[in-house]
């Protein structure tokens, strides 16, 4: 998979310099194609977010839904000459993107249309994440930040008071130690139990008072002793504490910790996806019975400050369009406006545009609670030290970290061998 991958980005820079093949035009519209993930929620979103500003400045928008992998699906249009005007882009991507010269820097753009685009209107961390290098490579689109899910009925019966906003991480531990019973754990990390994910990952590091890679992008600091008591947090949790479930019990019990506390199992879920909202699923139709809500993640160890992660989003558009005006017309567009306003009544983000996001629109979980933490959220969020080999370094952390989080391998071990896999790709 990974020469593949290479190949294909050797192939998108040609495809970049010669652009695409030939404008196109329906009915006398110019066609954009815009290429995003998701399922048929999303879908439906995306065509609302589209249909009024499609009709608004006459342009034919062509959906392009991939059904399989994303990344690889962009890299195959871009390497064939057919690549979308505008597309999704995650923050973690856009520094390989927008280094091999797939992306269109906007700011030329924004400039050109001051009244298109106004920063200001924007959560700044999300302007940050959509920014490489000192340029806006990404029209902010929303964002996913870190909070904790909690299950009330379960901690009514165990007369356990909610979480309060001043909460610490000794908080968090105890309160899920009295929340754990034969009949359901205390509480689970969405991706767990391990932090080998990007969310827990970055989260758990901040919060012991340190990070992935040097403020330079340039040396691993696993090493840092920080680091290892924040891993070592982790692992307590499952293999000490017992109050989260190990991956074998999350495997034969629905295969996610997101499904276990769905299903009632898990008391306390620290997540970072609004969109469990809508695909958890805690809202609509099948969601479940039990009350629930939100609270912000507690205080880091020090006791003063507070991380998120952002899980930031954005429009891009391809430096190979034969639209670039139009394309950005369109693109900010979407992520102002009507646009933002369905994303969040939705439920998959929040949106990062402010109008949107201080308006009635988010309100959508049975208590409003739950949607005012995750619209305050992003104060908190950190950004995280992506590269342009990020890709290779998550495959390493992924692969280095494996048998840590299943307490088959020991903090040292693990990160040293990570550190030493690491450091030669961010040369």
């Amino acid at each position: 998979m990974k020469r593949v991958a290479l190949s294909l980005l050797l192939a998108l820079t040609v495809a970049v310099s010669s652009g695409f093949s030939l404008a196109q035009h329906v009915h006398g519209n110019a066609v954009l194609t815009f290429y995003f993930w998701g399922g048929s929620g999303e879908y439906k979103e995306n065509l609302a977010a589209t249909a009024d500003v499609a009709r608004r400045l006459g342009v034919y928008v062509k959906k392009v839904q991939e059904q399989g992998n994303y990344e690889q699906g962009l890299l195959t249009r871009i390497a064939a000459h057919n690549g979308p005007d505008f597309f999704y882009v995650p923050d973690w991507w856009l520094p390989e993107l927008a280094s091999k010269g797939v992306l269109l820097n906007l700011d030329p753009y924004i400039a050109k249309y001051p009244d298109l685009f106004k920063r200001s209107d924007y959560v700044p961390q999300s302007i940050q994440g959509m920014t490489y290098k000192g340029h806006l490579y990404g029209l902010p689109r929303g964002y996913n930040a870190t909070v904790v899910y909690y299950n009330k009925d379960i901690f009514d019966q165990m007369k356990v008071p909610y979480p309060k906003a001043n909460w610490t991480m000794a908080d968090l531990l105890s309160t899920a130690q009295k929340l754990t019973t034969k009949d359901h754990w205390g509480m689970a990390l969405q991706n767990g139990p391990g932090a080998g994910d990007k969310p827990n990952f970055f989260w758990f590091l901040w919060q012991f008072g340190t990070d992935f890679l040097n403020p330079a992008k340039n040396q691993c600091l696993l090493s840092d002793p920080k680091a290892q008591q924040a891993f070592q947090w982790v692992l307590d949790l499952t293999y000490k504490y017992h109050v989260q479930p190990t991956s074998t019990e999350v495997s034969a019990n629905g295969g996610s910790a997101s499904n276990l506390f769905v299903k009632g199992k898990v008391a306390m879920l620290l997540g970072t996806q609004r969109w469990m909202y809508l695909y958890g699923p805690l809202v609509g139709p099948d969601a479940p019975t039990f009350h629930w809500s939100v609270q912000l993640p507690p205080l880091a160890m020090d006791g003063k400050h507070r991380y998120s992660w952002p899980g930031y989003a954005g429009m891009a558009i391809w430096s190979g369009t034969q639209n670039p005006d139009l394309a950005f017309k369109v693109g900010s567009a979407i992520s102002s406006s009507a646009g933002q306003k369905i994303i969040a009544s939705v439920g998959s983000d929040m949106p990062t545009y402010k109008p949107a996001l201080y308006s009635n629109a988010i309100l959508i979980a049975p208590d409003h609670q739950a949607d005012f933490i995750s619209r305050d959220a992003p104060q908190y969020t950190r950004i995280p030290t992506y590269v342009t080999a990020e890709k290779e370094v998550e495959a390493a952390i992924s692969h280095d970290l494996g048998n840590l989080w299943d307490n088959k391998d020991t903090v040292a071990h693990a990160t040293q061998t990570l550190c030493s896999d690491v450091n030669p790709l961010l040369k």
